[in-house]
């Protein structure tokens, strides 16, 4: 059975970058779960590929991402994670983390969380 390694996360953060949704959906199993770091709630949670790819297409148009970086990629046996930096259209960066299960080399659930900047 294959397993997930650093350079497949590292592929599939490329495959994100690039905004090839065909590709990123490769990277997930059939029943994935994606739980964005953003939406109604907070983050809204899509099920299945159909949804998931929703999901993802509508994150790529609520950080309008110019360039981005993964950092400090942990695994351990069929769970992971991840930090990661965003550097917007309007020079905003944005920062967070995502916690993934594995089944095998694919993704089954993607739990992504960000830091929010608060003006009191």
């Amino acid at each position: 059975m294959n397993v997930m390694t650093q350079q497949r996360l590292f592929e599939f953060a490329d495959a994100w970058a690039s905004q090839d949704l065909r590709l990123v959906l490769t990277f997930f199993t059939d029943d994935c779960v994606y739980k964005a770091s953003a939406g109604a709630e907070p983050g809204a949670t899509y099920s299945g590929k159909e949804q998931v790819a929703e999901g993802i297409k509508s994150m790529w148009q609520f950080d309008e991402t110019v360039s981005s970086e993964i950092m400090g990629i942990v695994l351990c046996e069929k769970y992971g994670f991840w930090e990661w930096s965003y550097q917007l259209s309007n020079n905003e960066t944005r920062k967070g983390c995502d916690f993934f299960k594995f089944e095998g080399d694919r993704i089954k659930e993607k739990n992504a969380f960000r830091k929010v900047h608060i003006v009191q």
